[in-house]
């Protein structure tokens, strides 16, 4: 059966072949509805949902979009610009030259993606956690890594990016009016 996003991603794929922007409606799960113009870099899937990455206008930065969030979608005439994509470099190989550790639950290594392709992996012993060595551009982005997967994945290192990911939860916390 045709999957709700076909449409979408046709039209994408459509827009990187042409190296043409996409104008759309986005709708986020926890915000209003707003117009972009992205020029596409790539789509991607992962844990059964298709994204997005490209430069924003709005934003003008590299944004992910879950297509299924994605209405009135068209191609348009603006010429889609060359745009580093910093999340493909965060992993092993060219782009990587910090070395990082994460501890992390069995349950979650599915869902940890690109980050455990090129990692050197210790197995849990006793039910506990895996515990993944890994190259990485800028050591700071783990902590969205962390903050994702709800406690199941620990920064252990470097220092500043266990730093970034403690003071990340820290104002998360704060917002909520907890310390």
């Amino acid at each position: 059966a045709p999957d709700p996003v076909d449409d979408v991603r046709a039209t994408v794929a459509d827009a990187l072949t042409r190296g043409r922007a996409v104008s759309f409606t986005y709708r986020p799960v926890d915000g209003e509805a707003s117009t972009r113009t992205v020029d596409p870099i790539r789509i991607l899937a992962s844990d059964a949902q298709w994204y997005l990455r490209g430069w924003c206008h709005l934003r003008e930065a590299v944004r992910t979009f879950h297509l299924d969030r994605v209405s009135e979608l068209v191609v348009t005439d603006i010429a889609a610009g060359e745009h580093d994509d910093q999340e493909v470099s965060l992993f092993s190989g060219p782009g990587g030259d910090v070395t990082a550790r994460i501890a992390f639950d069995d349950t979650v290594a599915p869902l940890l993606g690109q980050y455990l392709d090129h990692a050197d992996i210790t197995p849990a012993d006793d039910g506990g956690q895996s515990v993944a060595t890994l190259q990485v551009g800028d050591p700071r982005t783990l902590k969205r890594l962390a903050a994702r997967r709800g406690g199941a994945v620990e920064v252990l290192e470097p220092r500043e990016a266990r730093e970034a990911a403690g003071d990340w939860a820290s104002a998360a916390l704060t917002r909520y009016g907890k310390s």
